[in-house]
């Protein structure tokens, strides 16, 4: 699988690329393909480790947090952007008393108890408001999200409905390009790389 690669060539990377050194003579006609390595290598890491510290932000999991990404994704939107904006909104309401989103909530018919018990996560949030919607005329739930600020996107998101989302969510984390290893294989690669560029470097200076 393209993970096992990526792990054995985390393993590998910079003992492969010094036998490389080693044999000079055959660097002009590899170096097009070790550059192509470089850059996919580089592209996993990039996209593992942004996935890797996005999620441990939120306070989710890898795979939960790409379930998210794909439901986020339909409306045009970043998780990390629509979660954290619901985060800062809850946290504010809950640290204030008061506010939009306080009488959002109110309004819509959902308690702030569990964010003030530390039990509820934005995510949590976000569910429960597409449950509220659901059982209420979608004209008068648009304008109560439109009227507490909640930007188009989220709104959209939000009007699918529990069902529909817990659906995307689903099909996202079933669907998930990475899990916890590979991670671990990006954290590898990251080192490896770190020792090619050092190698390609020294390599790059024999024909300068």
């Amino acid at each position: 699988s393209a993970g096992k690669e990526l792990e054995e060539a985390g393993n590998r990377g910079a003992l492969s690329f010094e036998n490389l050194k080693g044999t000079l003579t055959k660097v002009l006609g590899v170096i097009g393909g070790v550059a192509f390595i470089k850059s996919q290598f580089a592209e996993f890491t990039e996209a593992a480790l942004e996935i890797d510290t996005a999620s441990k932000t939120l306070g989710m999991d890898i795979k939960e947090f790409q379930g998210w990404q794909n439901a986020a994704e339909k409306v045009g939107l970043e998780t990390r952007d629509l979660v954290q904006d619901v985060s800062d909104r809850m946290y504010d309401a809950v640290l204030h008393d008061s506010g939009p989103f306080k009488d959002a909530v109110e309004d819509i018919g959902i308690s702030l108890k569990g964010v003030k018990e530390g039990a509820t996560s934005s995510a949590d949030m976000l569910l429960q408001f597409a449950r509220a919607v659901e059982k209420m005329p979608k004209d008068k739930a648009h304008g109560l999200l439109t009227q507490y600020s909640f930007d188009p996107e989220s709104i959209k998101l939000i009007m699918m409905g529990e069902k529909e989302l817990e659906k995307l969510i689903k099909t996202g984390k079933e669907k998930a390009r990475f899990d916890k290893r590979d991670i671990e294989n990006a954290q590898k690669l990251r080192e490896a790389q770190q020792r090619l560029n050092t190698a390609w470097r020294t390599i790059s200076a024999l024909f300068a």
